[in-house]
């Protein structure tokens, strides 16, 4: 039940999520009012806040694994 996910775009960057990281989802976890979580959004994966979620979610985010070095 838990599953990676690379992340893209530059949405999320004032949560501490970057374009590349790997987002770590736990699908048998039942979301929390503050917890990120994945949802499926007309044809594509989200990440959201669970509070403000527009969707049912498909998973919770619960670590980042966040690359430091960029390979040349």
């Amino acid at each position: 039940s838990t599953y990676m996910f690379r992340v893209t775009g530059h949405a999320h960057e004032e949560q501490g999520i970057f374009d590349g990281d790997i987002a770590l989802i736990d699908r048998a976890l039942a979301p929390q009012a503050s917890d990120l979580v994945i949802s499926w959004i007309e044809g594509g994966f989200v990440i959201e806040r669970f509070a403000r979620s527009t969707a049912e979610p498909w998973g919770v985010i619960t670590a980042i694994i966040h690359q430091y070095k960029k390979e040349n």
